[in-house]
């Protein structure tokens, strides 16, 4: 039976050995759709990302940045983004509140009749 001083000193002994660093891999082993990124344009991204956070102090790219980023990508000089959004205002419209649901008139009895019958 292991104690955990066992398996403490297990770790640093494999820690120690070189076994928690991942095995360099040819690139005949690497799998057939790997991305495979080059130093320079890695250097070139990080540097990049760097810049982003100095000027907006906000390191995260939305989703849908990213999708205007990909869609104008494929865009000509000629052509035009056609997905303009126009602000909703916070207007309350009259019929909102008459078809809010209502606590009910009734609990607990059968209605029968109409409200007039009563």
């Amino acid at each position: 039976v292991l104690i955990e001083e066992d398996l403490i000193q297990q770790s640093l002994d494999d820690y120690d050995a070189g076994k928690y660093s991942p095995r360099l891999l040819t690139s005949h082993e690497l799998p057939f759709d790997a991305h495979v990124v080059d130093a320079d344009e890695d250097l070139q991204r990080l540097q990049l990302s760097r810049q982003q956070l100095q000027v907006t102090g906000d390191a995260s790219e939305s989703a849908e940045d990213i999708f205007f980023r990909r869609a104008k990508e494929g865009m000509g000089a000629d052509e035009a983004q056609f997905s303009v959004e126009m602000p909703l205002t916070g207007k309350a419209y009259l019929w909102a509140d008459k078809y809010r649901p209502r606590k009910p008139r009734f609990f607990n009895r059968v209605h029968t009749g109409f409200e007039w019958n009563k």
